[in-house]
C-alpha cells in the first residue's frame, strides 16, 4: 500500500508509526445549577418569624462516576453536601440553625466525538462555594418550613485509556552528542536554535 504524499511529508525520516496506549483526556465539562431546598424547622423557641441571614460552609464532593448521555457523549455524576446555617428571627431573640443539605448533578463533558477511551475515571470539584438566595419561611403543621434558593458552580473531568498511533524511532545513548546532533532530522528544533 502507498504511502499518501501527506503522510509522507508528516513522517519524519527514520521513523516507524506505532500503536500505543496513553492515559489521556477525554474531555472536561463545568456546570452551574440553582436548586430550592425545603428545610423544616420543628418547633422552634420562640416560634419562627423571619430568616435575617443565610450562611453556607464544608462544601464537599462525596463520590463521582462517568454516566453516558443521550447523544452518546459522557457526564460526570457528582454527589455531595455541604452546611447550611440559618439566622433566625423568633417572637423575642434571634437564634441559628444548621442542616446538612445534600447534592447530585450531571456535568455535561466535552470530549472527542466517537473517540474510544477505556478504565474511564471522572473527577470533580467545586468551583464556587454554595451561594444562597434570599429565604423564604412558610409555616406548616407545628414546625415551619424554609425554602432557600442555592447556587452551586462545579467542575469536572473524564480520562481513561485511549489507543493512538505516534511517530517512534530508536534513540541510540551511546552516541556522542556531536554525532547526535548531526543526525537530527530537519523537522526536530532543538532548544537554543535560532534561525533568525
Amino acid at each position: 500500500m502507498q504511502m499518501h504524499e501527506a503522510e509522507k511529508a508528516a513522517n519524519p525520516a527514520g521513523a516507524a508509526l506505532v500503536e500505543t496506549v496513553l492515559r489521556a483526556v477525554y474531555g472536561r465539562g463545568s456546570a452551574t445549577v440553582e436548586r430550592v431546598y425545603e428545610i423544616e424547622v420543628q418547633n422552634p423557641t420562640g416560634g419562627l418569624v423571619e430568616v435575617l441571614g443565610t450562611h453556607t460552609a464544608n462544601a464537599v464532593v462525596n463520590d463521582v462516576a462517568v454516566i453516558p448521555d443521550s447523544g452518546g457523549g459522557k457526564k460526570v455524576k457528582v454527589t455531595g453536601s455541604f452546611d447550611l446555617f440559618l439566622w433566625c428571627k423568633g417572637a423575642s431573640d434571634t437564634y441559628v440553625t444548621k442542616k446538612t443539605l445534600h447534592f447530585a448533578e450531571d456535568i455535561p463533558v466535552k470530549g472527542l466525538a466517537g473517540a474510544a477511551y477505556r478504565n474511564e475515571e471522572a473527577s470533580a470539584r467545586i468551583v464556587e462555594y454554595p451561594v444562597c438566595g434570599r429565604a423564604a419561611v412558610t409555616s406548616r403543621g407545628h414546625g415551619y418550613t424554609v425554602k432557600v434558593p442555592v447556587t452551586l458552580a462545579l467542575a469536572g473531568e473524564v480520562v481513561g485509556d485511549a489507543r493512538v498511533l505516534v511517530y517512534a524511532r530508536p534513540w541510540n545513548p551511546d552516541k556522542s552528542s556531536g554525532t547526535q546532533a548531526s543526525e537530527n532530522p530537519s523537522w526536530l528544533q532543538l532548544e537554543g536554535n535560532d534561525d533568525d
